[in-house]
Protein backbone atom coordinates (compact mmCIF):
# COMPACT_ATOMS: atom_id res chain seq x y z
CA UNK A 1 0.00 0.00 0.00
CA UNK A 2 1.65 3.45 -1.45
CA UNK A 3 1.03 6.59 1.10
CA UNK A 4 0.98 9.73 -0.39
CA UNK A 5 3.13 12.17 1.48
CA UNK A 6 0.27 14.14 2.03
CA UNK A 7 -1.23 11.53 4.05
CA UNK A 8 1.34 10.98 6.16
CA UNK A 9 1.61 12.91 9.31
CA UNK A 10 4.20 15.80 11.18
CA UNK A 11 3.95 16.36 14.59
CA UNK A 12 6.87 19.20 15.92
CA UNK A 13 9.09 18.25 12.95
CA UNK A 14 8.36 14.59 13.59
CA UNK A 15 7.65 13.40 10.15
CA UNK A 16 6.09 9.64 9.91
CA UNK A 17 7.74 7.54 6.65
CA UNK A 18 6.44 4.74 6.69
CA UNK A 19 3.24 3.06 8.53
CA UNK A 20 4.52 0.59 10.69
CA UNK A 21 0.98 -0.94 12.24
CA UNK A 22 -2.38 0.63 11.99
CA UNK A 23 -5.93 -0.08 14.29
CA UNK A 24 -8.70 1.82 14.58
CA UNK A 25 -7.78 3.98 17.66
CA UNK A 26 -4.39 4.93 17.20
CA UNK A 27 -1.34 4.58 13.76
CA UNK A 28 2.08 3.73 14.50
CA UNK A 29 4.63 5.14 11.94
CA UNK A 30 8.39 5.01 11.54
CA UNK A 31 9.51 8.96 12.14
CA UNK A 32 12.49 10.73 11.54
CA UNK A 33 13.30 14.39 12.68
CA UNK A 34 16.70 16.22 12.11
CA UNK A 35 18.21 12.94 11.46
CA UNK A 36 17.03 11.39 14.40
CA UNK A 37 14.55 8.39 14.42
CA UNK A 38 11.59 7.77 16.74
CA UNK A 39 7.88 6.05 16.41
CA UNK A 40 5.15 8.36 15.82
CA UNK A 41 1.80 7.31 17.68
CA UNK A 42 -0.98 8.74 16.78
CA UNK A 43 -4.72 8.71 17.82
CA UNK A 44 -7.78 8.09 15.84
CA UNK A 45 -10.44 8.27 18.55
CA UNK A 46 -10.72 8.59 22.32
CA UNK A 47 -10.12 5.73 23.39
CA UNK A 48 -6.94 5.93 21.57
CA UNK A 49 -6.30 8.90 23.33
CA UNK A 50 -6.50 7.27 26.79
CA UNK A 51 -3.88 4.81 25.39
CA UNK A 52 -1.36 7.41 24.24
CA UNK A 53 -1.90 8.92 27.41
CA UNK A 54 -0.98 5.78 30.12
CA UNK A 55 1.69 4.62 27.67
CA UNK A 56 3.92 8.34 27.91
CA UNK A 57 2.61 8.33 31.71
CA UNK A 58 4.59 4.87 32.02
CA UNK A 59 6.86 5.69 29.87
CA UNK A 60 7.94 8.71 31.99
CA UNK A 61 8.71 6.56 35.27
CA UNK A 62 10.67 3.80 33.76
CA UNK A 63 14.25 4.46 33.54
CA UNK A 64 15.27 1.27 32.31
CA UNK A 65 17.90 0.82 28.85
CA UNK A 66 16.10 -1.57 27.31
CA UNK A 67 12.56 0.64 27.47
CA UNK A 68 12.28 3.82 24.51
CA UNK A 69 12.57 7.01 25.98
CA UNK A 70 9.33 9.25 25.31
CA UNK A 71 11.04 11.79 23.08
CA UNK A 72 7.94 14.20 22.58
CA UNK A 73 4.13 14.48 22.80
CA UNK A 74 1.76 16.52 21.98
CA UNK A 75 -1.32 18.67 23.79
CA UNK A 76 -4.34 16.02 25.00
CA UNK A 77 -1.56 13.15 24.47
CA UNK A 78 -3.24 13.22 20.82
CA UNK A 79 0.01 11.90 19.61
CA UNK A 80 3.58 11.01 21.06
CA UNK A 81 7.18 9.91 19.50
CA UNK A 82 9.26 7.03 21.86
Amino acid sequence: MSISPSERPTREGWCGIELLQSSPDISTWRATREGANGLLKVARTEEGQGALAREALLLSRIDHPRVPKLLSSGPERKWLVR
